[in-house]
């Protein structure tokens, strides 16, 4: 068994933000990845299906995080009042602190679109990708000049960031889908439901 996806894509399950991941986001974001990374064959993972719990979320998307080189999140507020968004960050933050990797192999790449004053303060520090002044529907975005820029940060900055990292991560380990990887997660809960806090949230340095 090996990595089975490059790109886990983690967002709130709703119509508007998955409206925005197709028709603003990802139909750049994935072309120029392949051709960056020089890898037409990459995978994405991007569950449309809403799974929200239960045995359904540890049959499928656990897998899938597990399986995948880096994680996207799309941070908004909301995405830190669910739990199944942070069980899958979780997940990566986990094993990058667990293998003890530094800034030079990150797997966490966030899209921020919209402000980020209410985040988990420990999250705040990581470096993301500015998408806020594009969080429209496509129809009114497009041919605006933020519009534009968004694309040239996206393709010229964003991209190939991930496109270096892909060629550094670890080599993929059968433990990896076992619950001591995949179960702190449910720490992470510490994440948005604020003092008092079951366990202090880690530090991060991504």
């Amino acid at each position: 068994m090996a990595y089975q996806y490059d790109v886990f894509i983690s967002y709130r399950r709703t119509s508007t933000t998955r409206q925005w991941i197709d028709d603003v986001f990802l139909q750049h974001f994935t072309d120029h990845l392949k051709e960056e990374a020089k890898n037409k064959d990459l995978k994405l993972f991007l569950d449309r299906d809403g799974i929200e719990g239960g045995d359904n979320w540890k049959d499928s998307i656990r897998e899938a995080a597990a399986r995948s080189r880096c994680v996207v999140p799309v941070f908004q507020p909301t995405y830190f009042q669910s739990e199944w968004c942070v069980r899958e960050l979780a997940i990566f933050i986990h094993r990058h602190q667990a293998l003890g990797l530094g800034n030079a192999q990150k797997l966490v790449f966030p899209v921020t679109i919209s402000d980020g004053e209410h985040f988990p303060d420990n999250l705040k520090n990581i470096q993301q990708f500015e998408a806020q002044k594009c969080n429209r529907p496509i129809e009114s975005l497009r041919h605006t000049e933020r519009y534009l820029g968004f694309l040239d940060q996206l393709i010229e900055k964003w991209v190939p960031t991930i496109a270096k990292n892909l060629a550094l991560v670890p080599a993929w380990q059968t433990d990896w889908l076992k619950e001591t990887w995949t179960e702190p997660a449910l720490l992470f809960k510490t994440l948005y439901q604020g003092p008092p806090l079951m366990m202090e949230a880690p530090t991060l340095t991504l």
